[in-house]
């Protein structure tokens, strides 16, 4: 996987989860832009909305890989982020990818 340049972000009190994770993103699955999708729509409230999503690549965040996607907003990214044994997504703001 290519690393993109690190991001910088303050550490949110769950950042251990991230930090200590044993989940590797290249065991992600198949249909995961699906459930990235899914969480867009609970995040906005939206049935009805189109979300499309272009992979932007992987950046390293606190030691970890963080894949990122835009979806079409003009501040945030829709990330995946290892997660203790499982992973999480996520909204991030594009700032911390400058």
């Amino acid at each position: 996987m290519m690393l993109k340049p690190k991001m910088a972000i303050e550490e949110p009190i769950w950042v251990d989860q991230v930090k200590n994770s044993i989940y590797d993103l290249e065991d992600l699955p198949k249909g995961i832009e699906n459930e990235i999708i899914d969480y867009l729509k609970l995040e906005y409230a939206s049935d009805n909305k189109e979300f499309l999503l272009n992979f932007v690549g992987v950046y390293n965040l606190w030691e970890k890989p963080i894949m990122c996607w835009d979806y079409g907003s003009d501040d945030m990214f829709v990330t995946v982020q290892p997660y203790g044994a499982s992973y999480c997504i996520a909204l991030t703001s594009k700032d911390v990818a400058n």
